[in-house]
Order: structure tokens, then C-alpha cells, then sequence
């Protein structure tokens, strides 16, 4: 018989003598395991099956395989070491202990290397929250200084303007022709001046979150109406149509008025101001089938690209080309515009071709 390395097959009595033995060994014959726990309680319940023993021939743990041969009163055993027979599993158990040691090593390291990413990670978050929030207080602060500055840069302005405008028609004494036209100079820059420091302002209110509305109903026809008399000598100087289409009924609204006019005039402004002579510029008011209102402006201008559209609600942002370098401008129209529809809850749309 071809049997594995350390495997026995033998022939006892029920008793737990030796009978015969295979590989023979000297020290075996008649040796008897009557005292092991096989012949002593194995045997009782089953005729066959398996038990660890420590085998009387040779010393050693062997694992026992064991059946009773029927009517005889023998019982056929093989054995192998335990040793041998757990040595392929032992192998297998330190292959995948070495293994399972490499992945802890590689788990080890990726976490370590994540763990210092992340840290930088964090770092780099703080860092970046901590400029943004001085950034946000200088910003802060700007717009605060602008917004408390109102009075004191207003006050003296509206004084230059009430004292050359008095000059210039007279009211304080005669004035040559050539002085007349000084303060009409100086009225129209101290306007210009006025009109600056107004949006400087009302932008720096919009970033400070402190543009506050004084809203009541408002009738939008008068509200256009007013509105296309602020800059009808404007159109008329650059001989242009001033047109209005509105529906049979105009529903009032619950805007703050002065703000609602600031932008409509902000809007016509432009419109005229871009606008060639002999076009026209037009006030429309349409109610959607949702029933929302779109008040749209319009005219037969110049018109803006995409590119142009985006740079012009910028704040400061200037669009440069042959048809607006000869015209003054801000560039903080369209963004106050722009603010004012949006804190009204409404949307500022730019089509233009």
C-alpha cells in the first residue's frame, strides 16, 4: 500500500489490542490501547468514525479514523499524524498570515498617506476660509465706509451745485457771458459728480446688504410716465422717438417707487445714450399668461454681444468699441439695475442683436 508520510493503518481487537500494523514496527505488536478514549467510549455509541488520540506505539497525536468490522471483534483504524496532517494547512495559514501582514502594511501606509492628505487638505480649507473671511471684512468695511459716507460727500456737492446754479442765472448778481458759462460748467460737472458718488453708493449699499426698500402700491403707468420725462430732453437733443405701448389695464404694483424709477431710467438712459439719431427707444408692458409682468425696454441702438452683455453688468465694467468711446459712463448702471430688480424679486433679461 502507497500511504502518505506518516500515516498508519491497523488492525485491533475490540478490547483495544494490536493485532496487525502497517508499516510494521517493532515496538507495536500486542501493544494494546484499551486505556485511549477510543476503546474506551468511542466504540460504545457508532461503529466507525474519527477521534484525535495519542497512539501507544509511537507517543504521538495521530488523527484516527475507526470502523468496527460487523459480526467480527476487530476494528480496522488508520492514522496520520497530526503534524502531518495539519503541516499543508499550517503552510497555507503562514502564506496567507505574510499576506495578510502585507495588506495591513499597505492598508497602513495608504491611510497614512490619505491621513496627510487630508491634513493638508484641512489646512489648505482653513487657510482658504480664513482669507475669505478677511477679505469678506474688508469688504465689509468698504461698503460700510461708502454707505456712512452718504451725508458728507452729498452735503457739499448739493451746495456746489445750489451756489453756481444760482450764479449762473443771476439770482446772486450779473454775471458775464463767459463766467455764466463757467458755472454752467461747473453745475454740470458737480451734476456728473452727484450722479458718481449716487452710484458709488447705492452699489456699496447693495454689497453691504443694505439697500432697504420702502415699497407701496404704485401706479406703473405714472411711474412710466415720469420716467420718460426725466430723459425726454435727452432723446430730444439726440433727435430720438420716445415710444410706450401698454395694456388697456396697467396693474398697479408693490415696489418701492424710487427705486422702481431708478431703474427705469437707468435703463432708458443707456438706451438713449446708445442709441443713433432718427431711432427710438420704447417702454412696453406685457402681462404673461402666467400672469406675471415683463416691462421691457427697448430701442434701435448699437446693441452688445454676449461677451459685451456680461462685461456690462460688472460692476465698473466699460465696454470699449468706436460707437461708446465718445460716451461717459460709470459702468455701474446695469449692475445697480441689475441689484435692484433682483432685491425686488424680480429679473433683469438682456436680449439684444
Amino acid at each position: 500500500l502507497d500511504t502518505a508520510t506518516g500515516s498508519v493503518m491497523a488492525l485491533h481487537r475490540r478490547d483495544g489490542v494490536l493485532v496487525s500494523r502497517f508499516p510494521a514496527h517493532t515496538n507495536a505488536a500486542e501493544k494494546s490501547w484499551p486505556g485511549s478514549e477510543l476503546f474506551r467510549s468511542s466504540l460504545a455509541p457508532a461503529d466507525g468514525g474519527t477521534d484525535r488520540q495519542v497512539s501507544p506505539s509511537d507517543g504521538q497525536r495521530h488523527i484516527v479514523a475507526y470502523r468496527a468490522l460487523g459480526d467480527y471483534p476487530l476494528v480496522f483504524t488508520t492514522s496520520m499524524l497530526e503534524s502531518a496532517a495539519l503541516l499543508g494547512w499550517h503552510r497555507q495559514m503562514t502564506v496567507i498570515a505574510v499576506l495578510a501582514l502585507k495588506a495591513t502594511l499597505c492598508i497602513v501606509l495608504v491611510g497614512w498617506a490619505l491621513l496627510r492628505h487630508a491634513r493638508r487638505e484641512e489646512a489648505m480649507v482653513a487657510a482658504l476660509r480664513e482669507a475669505k473671511e478677511r477679505a469678506e471684512i474688508a469688504g465689509r468695511a468698504k461698503s460700510d465706509f461708502l454707505a456712512n459716507m452718504s451725508h458728507e460727500l452729498r452735503t457739499p456737492l448739493n451746495a456746489i451745485l445750489g451756489f453756481s446754479e444760482a450764479m449762473r442765472d443771476g439770482y446772486l448778481g450779473p454775471l458775464s457771458i463767459k463766467q455764466q458759462d463757467y458755472m454752467g460748467d461747473i453745475h454740470r460737472a458737480g451734476t456728473h459728480l452727484l450722479a458718481l458718488v449716487g452710484d458709488v453708493l447705492d452699489m456699496a449699499k447693495v454689497d453691504a446688504r443694505k439697500m432697504d426698500l420702502q415699497e407701496a402700491r404704485t401706479d406703473l403707468a405714472d411711474l412710466i410716465a415720469d420716467s420718460l420725462n426725466l430723459v425726454a430732453d435727452q432723446a430730444q437733443k439726440a433727435r430720438l422717438a420716445l415710444r410706450t405701448t401698454l395694456p388697456p389695464r396697467v396693474p398697479n404694483l408693490w415696489v418701492d417707487p424710487l427705486r422702481m424709477r431708478q431703474i427705469l431710467v437707468n435703463l432708458l438712459s443707456n438706451a438713449v445714450k446708445f442709441t443713433p439719431p432718427e431711432g427710438h427707444v420704447a417702454v412696453d408692458v406685457i402681462i404673461e399668461e402666467n400672469g406675471s409682468l415683463r416691462l421691457s425696454v427697448s430701442d434701435t441702438g448699437i446693441g452688445m454681444t454676449p461677451d459685451q452683455v456680461t462685461i456690462a453688468l460688472e460692476p465698473f465694467g466699460q465696454i470699449r468699441g468706436p460707437a461708446m468711446t465718445a460716451q461717459e459712463g460709470t459702468g455701474l448702471g446695469l449692475p445697480i439695475t441689475c441689484a435692484l430688480v433682483e432685491i425686488h424679486g424680480g429679473k433683469l433679461r438682456i436680449e439684444s442683436n
